[in-house]
């Protein structure tokens, strides 16, 4: 409204000059109440000139109302000029806050809390309180990115509401969010702590709760994730709120998807799509999308956990969410990896580190990281695989971040394996195990436990390998996983051909074929096609192995796996020679 106004004071001015001239100040004064309900924008420059002209003593028939008016508007003229400061200086903080922590402040949840944090500094109470010097140090040291000063001042209030007793929990408590909200850029340990002293002195802050889920679950921990999810849905039922509701299943359904279960997880995510939709969230509706698609790729429904992606995609795209675009290339990616797609994988997984990259995403930068190794790898290019997961691990480390650990150390377990280091593999591949276990991530434990079998198979421990595939098995069944199925029953075969139990060997290995021809699982399919050419060869069923070691070959040559390829093609080679002689 003052923007439109500009200009209207010097004419506003130029009347009162008349009327003063010809009415005297008190009838000036009585025709201005005619105007002030429709001259705001220029009323406060008017008050000034008011106020510091001379009146008679009939002044003091100016009604109380009036003057009560005069004042407020002066006071409301105030007011705007401090709220616009305080506005551009927390625009300017966060800016700079963003630099440094892009991907975290893209989460609109988190942005809140630290903009909430900002306010909270800005204020009258804390000026007064922690002194207007002090504030603005720590406003100034904000803008260079650095928090200390401004969580010093918060824990400084904490402690003194605090100390003031349970009337003041509430006040207390806001200011330990504020703390967490900014400790959550930087120290993790720090913001949990702060979360869950919040949560304490408010145990009726869902929001507090919340942040404390989604930090016990950034270190791995999670029953205490799932108890704080579970105080939000709780809170969410109190209050009817169908929002925190809404939230509070979709955390839930990633905990449980985390777990393995995964049928509890596309409960809680279908329910955090119906009530998001029936709220209109639509970035909840994205993610819900999002999470029963990783959901429909681990059960090996491609179909359709493709198209529930890219719905998820769609809706980002129209927010402008980078965070979550970021993350549906990446499962898009690991998609095309899947159908053996190389080329398309990395273009889209290329895509999402680009963007993870721009926000600043540690962990984003390390998932990607991960997935284009194992895009290396599968090409055979173990020296580039190896430096990307090396880098993983590093950026999984300084955050502290376990799952990422596990993942790290077992795909470098895996380059170590081809390379024929058993017991650098066999040592990288049980930490990976310990801390899968630890947090109860099935599907990591089911790798590691194909993985050891592996290992025990090359050494020739065929008693261990039969039980460590046996065990992988039994959670991939659990699971749902096709593609873990697979695998796993493809390595049994091998067990069963080592030992000359043809019969057997072809059974797992066409089973095998079954489950990733329905996945259209490229890979897998060429290794088995692979196995049951040895298995002919075996028999001495030339013409049988020769057709399925061209099947592999076809399909090794069309992903790009080139070792692969290679050792097929000698071994068609072979049957070639065998036939001239």
């Amino acid at each position: 409204m003052f923007a439109r106004m500009e200009g209207f004071p010097e004419n506003l001015k130029a009347f009162w000059d008349a009327l003063a001239t010809h009415a005297g100040p008190i009838g000036a004064l009585a025709a201005l109440v005619a105007i002030v309900a429709t001259v705001v924008g220029g009323m406060a420059w008017l008050l000034g000139k008011l106020l510091l002209r001379k009146t008679p003593p009939t002044t003091q028939n100016v009604s109380p109302e009036m003057l009560d008016r005069v004042e407020e508007l002066g006071a409301t003229k105030n007011a705007l000029t401090e709220e616009q400061r305080k506005s551009d200086g927390k625009d300017k903080v966060i800016a700079a806050l963003e630099v440094q922590n892009a991907a975290l402040l893209a989460d609109r949840e988190q942005r809140k809390q630290v903009e909430e944090a900002v306010d909270a500094l800005q204020s009258d109470a804390t000026r007064e309180s922690e002194g207007a010097e002090n504030v603005e140090e720590a406003l100034a040291l904000l803008e260079q990115g650095d928090t200390a000063e401004a969580e010093t001042l918060f824990a400084r209030i904490e402690a003194r509401e605090t100390a003031q007793g349970a009337a003041h929990n509430v006040q207390a408590a806001e200011a330990a969010k504020h703390i967490g909200a900014l400790a959550f850029l930087h120290d993790t340990d720090k913001a949990l702590n702060a979360y869950d002293r919040a949560t304490t002195l408010n145990p009726d802050d869902a929001e507090a709760w919340n942040q404390l889920g989604h930090l016990h679950f950034r270190k791995g921990n999670l029953d205490p994730a799932e108890h704080a999810y579970l105080r939000v849905e709780a809170l969410g039922n109190k209050l009817d709120d169908k929002t925190l509701l809404a939230i509070a299943a979709g955390n839930l359904g990633i905990i449980a998807q985390t777990r393995g279960d995964l049928d509890e997880a596309e409960r809680f995510h279908r329910k955090s799509l119906a009530l998001n939709e029936a709220v209109g969230r639509v970035k909840g509706m994205a993610n819900a999308y999002g999470n029963l698609g990783i959901i429909a790729q681990v059960r090996g429904d491609l179909e359709d956990a493709n198209e529930l992606h890219r719905k998820a995609l769609s809706i980002e795209k129209v927010l402008s969410d980078k965070e979550g675009m970021a993350s549906e290339y990446s499962n898009l990616g690991l998609i095309a990896q899947t159908r053996g797609d190389l080329n398309v994988a990395e273009a889209y997984h290329r895509r999402s580190l680009a963007i993870e990259e721009a926000l600043g995403s540690t962990e984003g930068i390390a998932s990607q990281c991960g997935n284009l190794g194992l895009i290396a790898q599968i090409r055979g290019d173990l020296d580039a695989a190896e430096e990307l997961f090396c880098k993983s691990l590093a950026l999984n480390k300084e955050l502290g971040r376990k799952e990422g650990i596990a993942n790290a150390c077992g795909n470098l377990g895996l380059i170590a394996l081809e390379r024929g280091h058993l017991d650098n593999a066999e040592d990288l591949i049980r930490k990976a195990l310990a801390i899968d276990e630890v947090l109860g991530i099935r599907e990591g434990t089911a790798k590691c436990y194909s993985n050891l079998g592996f290992i025990a198979q090359t050494r020739g421990d065929l008693v261990n390998a039969e039980e460590y595939h046996r065990q992988a098995l039994a959670i991939g069944r659990a699971l749902g996983s096709k593609e873990s199925a697979a695998i796993s029953i493809g390595n049994l075969g091998i067990i069963a051909r080592k030992r000359g139990n043809l019969d057997a060997a072809e059974e797992f290995f066409r089973e095998s074929l079954a489950f990733s021809e329905e996945l259209n699982h490229k890979e897998g399919m060429e290794k088995s096609y692979g196995n049951l050419g040895t298995v002919a060869e075996t028999r001495g069923n030339l013409e049988v192995a020769r057709e399925h070691w061209e099947r592999a070959y076809a399909l090794f040559a069309e992903i790009g796996a080139s070792p692969e390829a290679a050792q097929t093609a000698a071994m068609l080679k072979g049957l070639a020679e065998e036939d001239g002689r």
